[in-house]
């Protein structure tokens, strides 16, 4: 499990690091990948170190709070680039 959360970490983290280097997308989304990537290491570390033990709790609820939160970011993304395309056409 620990091998799983150190690559989701990685993606996570990949991820980020390229959407703060494009300029499509805005930066507070690459924050919060890269905040979620973190999360996903400690939380790979902690699951390596001592298993399924209390203190992987706050890295897991950290993590699953920045996927919320970037969830909502991305929809109204999504939202704002469907709203702007349908007003050019």
């Amino acid at each position: 499990m620990s091998y799983q959360s150190y690559l989701l970490a990685a993606a996570v983290l990949l991820l980020g690091v390229v959407v703060l280097a494009t300029a499509r997308i805005p930066r507070l989304i690459g924050y919060l990948l890269i905040i979620g990537g973190v999360a996903y290491l400690v939380l790979g570390w902690v699951l390596g170190e001592s298993g399924f033990a209390m203190a992987g709790a706050i890295p897991s609820y950290v993590a699953q709070f920045v996927q919320l939160i970037l969830s909502a970011c991305l929809f109204v993304v999504a939202w704002r680039i469907r709203r702007s395309t349908a007003q050019r056409d």
